[in-house]
């Protein structure tokens, strides 16, 4: 399956939700938050980070003008009973770093007002992410940067181009036997420094890191 992290081409139709791109002759339906829609324009050029969504009787892509976006949307994805469509209209709907802040402080009441949320949701939401979110600290509470998953993941003072590296090497150590907790404090430990690591090099420093954790 091949994976499309971003696409470059001409805006040629805009939908309730979805925009096609033109890329080299080519369309392509981008799924996207709703205000993506309100900030590209017929005939202009776009540039979207992607996430392909492949499942038996769907292959989806969805797009997202900050990075940063795309990253909430697949940390959302990751929460039991949250689909696709779900993550998109948080995205939408939502601000990042108030609702990253909600997860921190556990407070579901927060999360209950996002749209298609319930309480139990909200529940699952608080569980599954609020380790992800608390690996380094003082990320959400700190001085410095507002509160995103990568400087959650890695820090403020991170390699400015760490964060889809991150995200390869937590997948890597996943693959591997490792557990979530493990991988992203490992990846937090690795690139702490902020040195411009390829992903060998990083996928190295993991493995040394965990194995001495398990010493």
């Amino acid at each position: 399956m091949a994976v499309i992290v971003f696409l470059r081409g001409t805006v040629h139709a805009i939908g309730a939700g979805h925009v096609d791109l033109d890329v080299n002759g080519i369309g392509y339906r981008v799924y996207v938050p709703a205000p993506v829609t309100r900030q590209v324009a017929l005939g202009r050029e776009a540039f979207l980070h992607t996430h392909r969504y492949v499942r038996e009787d769907s292959d989806e892509l969805y797009g997202f003008l900050d990075e940063r976006d795309r990253d909430w949307f697949e940390m959302l994805l990751r929460v039991s009973g949250i689909g696709p469509k779900g993550a998109l209209q948080i995205v939408s709907d939502a601000g990042r770093d108030e609702f990253f802040q909600a997860v921190m402080h556990e407070d579901a009441a927060a999360l209950c007002r996002l749209p298609g949320v319930g309480k139990k949701t909200a529940q699952r939401i608080i569980l599954e992410l609020r380790e992800k979110v608390s690996v380094v600290k003082g990320t959400a509470t700190g001085a410095g940067e507002p509160w995103t998953p990568q400087t959650a993941l890695l820090g403020s003072d991170a390699h400015p181009e760490a964060g889809g590296l991150a995200a390869d090497v937590i997948e890597a150590l996943i693959g591997l036997g490792y557990n979530e907790k493990q991988a992203y404090a490992a990846v937090a430990a690795v690139f702490e420094e902020g040195k411009a690591l390829d992903a060998a090099e990083a996928l190295r420093g993991c493995l040394r890191y965990l194995s001495g954790a398990r010493a």
